[in-house]
């Protein structure tokens, strides 16, 4: 009988994270409001990930990879991927990157426009950084 448990739920803190678990748009997530970090929006698709800065605009897109529920970004002087922590679904809605006691935690944007409608120009850059701005503002 315990043999069966341990199949049965044995792997349920072991959850294999791939692409598919992390591709949508995304926004830094803070459980403490006085937490300061400047405000970005992600958009992640199957290669690459893809940045909003409210101050600055589109950032350059980073190629990633994902191994043993590691994530890996491109380091542009190296050009090669480093790892920048491991992937743990939080929610739905939540994602973080690292570990639990200095990860940094994501949001899932569910707003519109979202930064993958810029990008695929389906949206123009003034409306989206209005927009940006506002949930920037109702955010912290």
């Amino acid at each position: 009988m315990s043999l069966i448990f341990m199949m049965i739920f044995g792997n349920c803190n072991s959850q294999e994270i791939n692409v598919e678990d992390i591709k949508g748009n995304w926004r830094p997530f803070s459980l403490q409001k006085e937490q300061t970090f400047r405000y970005i929006e992600i958009f992640i698709d199957d290669t690459t990930f893809n940045y909003y800065d409210y101050k600055i605009g589109i950032l350059p897109k980073k190629k990633f990879g994902i191994k043993d529920n590691s994530l890996f970004l491109e380091n542009f002087k190296t050009n090669q991927l480093q790892e920048m922590g491991t992937l743990t679904i939080l929610s739905d809605s939540t994602l973080r990157i690292g570990e639990e006691d200095g990860g940094f935690i994501l949001e899932k944007i569910n707003e519109k426009p979202t930064l993958e409608e810029l990008i695929k120009s389906q949206v123009k850059d003034d409306y989206f950084q209005e927009r940006l701005i506002l949930r920037k503002e109702n955010k912290y």
